[in-house]
């Protein structure tokens, strides 16, 4: 009897020295992760006059004006396999529970034609991450856009960065995921080529709600989650010219408002939203750059993968 209550008391200690071993190979640390916007390998900027070579044909020349967008639920991906999710800083002004506003613009230049600009800027996530320790970040993942729970609140009472009234639709719809406004000089070989808005508003749409009340789903939620091969110190690139390396400057606008809207029946979001990494379902004019054989049936282009973020 001594012998197996002397044995008792051993186990447990075996036990709890395990338990202790595991909770000390788990490493708290900060962690901060840069952003960058671009069009092609330069760095955007409200003072840059235009960028060119743009659009499907390579031949196009903009003035940007807006460059901002939303991301939330950021992880890191670990040498394990596993991923981890980046507890954000409650700062106030950039980051609100899981949401982080990605703000490029400082409201001078040609970014004072955009709405609402801010003389603020953001280029980082900075989080904490809880992490067994050895283990390496081999990865980045993170979905574009604000989250349903947040989205279709009142914006006027919402906390930043959830108040600007330039990356606000309505209730109903929501937020606009990001905002990429340039003018497009729709060169195309033509010395005389006019100059036209050209507005990508990501967001929400086909929701089952109007005016303001709050929408509980949508059936486009156009939300990619984003999966990069990422290690420390690595920057994210968030590149326009990829984004439009499929779309046709020179005719834009066939249908729809100026740009891409996100909404089924605008031709422009076809590539658009297939290179943000989203599949697009097309219901407008059967004549409407060619995205249609004049059915009703609703046609349903599949993204090949993302194309607006890269590392560097």
């Amino acid at each position: 009897m001594k012998k197996i209550n002397l044995m008792i008391p051993l186990a447990f200690l075996s036990i709890l020295t395990f338990h202790c071993a595991n909770e000390e190979a788990t490493v708290k640390s900060d962690k901060t992760i840069n952003f960058s916007a671009k069009i092609g390998t330069e760095t955007f900027s409200c003072a840059t006059a235009t960028y060119s070579g743009l659009g499907s044909g390579a031949n196009d020349t903009i003035t940007q004006k807006d460059f901002r967008f939303y991301i939330h639920d950021v992880k890191l991906s670990g040498s394990n396999g596993t991923d981890y999710s980046l507890s954000l800083n409650q700062d106030g002004i950039w980051q609100y529970n899981s949401v982080v506003l990605l703000d490029f613009e400082d409201g001078t230049g040609n970014c004072t034609g955009t709405t609402a600009p801010t003389t603020g800027t953001n280029s980082q996530v900075k989080g904490s991450v809880e992490m067994p320790s050895g283990v390496s970040i081999t990865g980045i993942k993170f979905k574009l856009g604000v989250p349903l729970s947040l989205n279709h609140n009142d914006r006027a009472s919402a906390p930043a960065p959830l108040n600007n009234t330039g990356l606000y639709w309505a209730w109903s719809s929501g937020y606009k995921f990001a905002r990429l406004d340039f003018d497009s000089q729709r060169f195309d070989g033509n010395p005389d080529a006019t100059t036209a808005a050209f507005n990508i508003h990501l967001g929400s749409t086909r929701c089952n709600a109007s005016g303001t009340t709050a929408s509980t789903s949508c059936t486009d939620e156009n939300r990619p989650e984003i999966s990069l091969t990422y290690t420390e110190g690595q920057t994210v690139v968030a590149d326009l010219k990829k984004l439009l390396e499929d779309t046709d400057l020179a005719t834009a606008n066939a249908a729809g408002a100026p740009g891409c809207m996100s909404g089924n029946n605008d031709p422009e979001c076809r590539s658009v939203l297939n290179n943000f990494g989203i599949n697009f379902s097309y219901n407008g004019s059967s004549t409407a750059r060619g995205l249609s054989d004049g059915s009703t049936t609703i046609q349903t282009y599949n993204t090949s993968g993302q194309k607006f973020f890269r590392i560097e």
